[in-house]
């Protein structure tokens, strides 16, 4: 039984564009290559590593049909046998496609020991992988793997893949890029929720980028200060002027050597409380 999946232009950009629209969601991009693989009937999906000359090889990312266990499995005893990695091209390079049945004749797959010792057990018998990333000989790939229901992945199949590879590397440049901003944030909010003065982080236009625990408490007494559609509200209108002015004077000097000291100043209080300062 074969699939339906064309290469035509409509279909190449219906997958670039939920690749695309995943990548910026948190564990989008692994939505969006489980899509693929519904599309492929791909019983097996994962993100491999993989070093030429020493035959090592791992999964880093297993998303379908393979555990944990497997991948363990997979990396300590059966990645030297990978018979399709032992017979890449001269020199993969980023958005090359790999398909199995190209790399070694089913013929000759079923006779090999990485078969019968590791596909087999698992049901699989083709390969369909974007190389995601290349160079100093180890290479980052997609792997779409299935059984013998669907057997090999046919020609329009493939040229698909071809020519989804570039978005399918763009989009996991994006989510990798996104991925160390958000760890970046999430340390900072870590960081921030240790002091017990209120940090605001605000940007030129007193958008709230971050708060710590502290200034969430203060917030939520409503006492002069509050968020209201992102943006930091103060009601003292002196007060609100100066913010403006310490903020104003630190962004023009963005990037110099010396920035700006910003500046302290009263935050009067509608309860007539202290001000915040």
């Amino acid at each position: 039984m074969q699939t339906q999946l064309r290469a035509d232009d409509g279909t190449v950009l219906r997958f670039a564009n939920r690749l695309y629209e995943h990548a910026e969601e948190p564990g989008g991009y692994e939505t969006a290559l489980h899509e693929l693989a519904d599309a492929y009937h791909a019983d097996a999906l994962c993100i491999h590593k993989y070093q030429a000359q020493r035959r090592v090889g791992e999964a880093i990312r297993v998303l379908r049909g393979v555990t944990v266990e497997d991948a363990h499995e997979y990396r300590e005893h059966h990645a030297p046998h990978n018979v399709w990695m032992q017979n890449l091209p001269a020199a993969p390079t980023t958005a090359d496609v790999l398909v199995g049945h190209e790399l070694v004749r089913e013929e000759a797959l079923v006779r090999h020991r990485f078969y019968h010792d590791f596909l087999e057990p698992k049901g699989l018998i083709d390969l369909l992988a974007t190389i995601l990333e290349s160079g100093n000989s180890e290479l980052t790939t997609v792997n779409f793997l299935r059984g013998p229901e669907y057997g090999s992945y046919t020609e329009d199949e493939s040229t698909l893949m071809r020519r989804l590879a570039p978005h399918l590397c763009n989009a996991h440049r994006v989510e990798r890029r996104l991925a160390t901003v958000r760890a970046g944030r999430a340390l900072l909010t870590e960081i921030i929720d240790r002091i017990p003065t209120s940090v605001i982080a605000l940007d030129r236009n007193l958008r709230v980028n971050e708060t710590n625990r502290a200034a969430k408490v203060l917030l939520s007494e409503n006492d002069g200060l509050r968020i209201h559609r992102e943006n930091l509200e103060v009601d003292d209108c002196v007060a609100r002027g100066a913010l403006r002015e310490a903020i104003g004077s630190l962004t023009a000097t963005d990037g110099a050597e010396a920035l700006s000291p910003g500046g302290t100043f009263p935050i009067g209080r509608p309860s007539l409380a202290t001000p915040y300062t």
